[in-house]
């Protein structure tokens, strides 16, 4: 599947798939349940901390593949109490993984940090000249180094 045209814009089915990914990240965190699009298999569960002073381990995505696609979907927050600590922790804290990166809330970066190398190993496991998407503009950012 073509998901973009020459100038990098998305098309309408790689909006719809994407947001589909994104909707799934939700039942899968709160029911443990995933439907994915024929074709695409769970390939690992995204597990990050939240609640930075009794850290909780939750499920925050998953990634996906297909034959010839990667998807990584992260949810927002959703879990009371630990989620919503993390979303009150909205003090400015430099973003540490782009250059010129910004500052994000200290929350979310505290999240993303419990997470990133094990997500950056499992990704490095199976990426195999396949194309990588990313389902939300937060996630753009997590991934630049």
């Amino acid at each position: 599947m073509v998901f973009s045209d020459k100038n990098n814009i998305f098309n309408n089915k790689a909006a719809i798939l994407l947001a589909a990914m994104s909707y799934q990240t939700y039942p899968f965190f709160l029911e443990g349940k995933l439907i994915l699009p024929k074709g695409f298999k769970l390939r690992y569960t995204i597990r990050a901390f939240a609640n930075v002073e009794d850290p909780t381990e939750l499920v925050f995505g998953f990634i996906a593949e297909s034959q010839d696609q990667i998807i990584i979907a992260f949810r927002g927050y959703a879990a009371y109490p630990a989620d919503l600590l993390a979303s009150y922790d909205i003090f400015q804290v430099p973003y540490p993984y782009a250059k010129n990166g910004g500052k994000t809330s200290r929350g979310f970066t505290c999240l993303y940090q419990s997470t990133r190398n094990n997500l950056i190993r499992q990704l490095n496991n199976f990426l195999h000249q396949k194309s990588c998407l990313l389902p939300d503009t937060t996630t753009e950012e997590l991934w630049q180094r």
